[in-house]
């Protein structure tokens, strides 16, 4: 992102996505550095997901249970996280903007 955009600061927030009882927890982190920084555009980068074991070819991904074990991960916690960064930063304010390099994101 810094080479694309210079001057814009990057705050990681790590967590382990499938564990949908620590969702909370990684959002309130991702506040906290928020409430320490006060910046004009905040953006959500999902950058977590999961298709199993790539090694098969997609016609030997039939195992229902080895799908419904990535929804955690690749639907709850995009679902999840997406709508408490809303709440958070969209609060007071009525739109979305869309750029091609970030999409969507908040302006405050």
């Amino acid at each position: 992102i810094a080479a694309v955009a210079p001057g814009i600061n990057v705050h990681v927030v790590e967590a382990d996505l499938q564990d949908l009882n620590s969702l909370g927890s990684v959002f309130d982190n991702a506040a906290k550095v928020a409430n320490e920084h006060k910046h004009q555009q905040y953006v959500l980068i999902h950058n977590a997901g999961t298709m199993g074991d790539i090694s098969k070819p997609m016609i030997e991904q039939s195992d229902p249970k080895a799908i419904q074990d990535h929804f955690p991960l690749n639907f709850t916690s995009v679902f999840t996280l997406t709508a408490r960064f809303l709440s958070r930063f969209m609060s007071g304010h009525s739109r979305l903007s869309a750029s091609p390099l970030f999409s969507p994101r908040c302006i405050a």
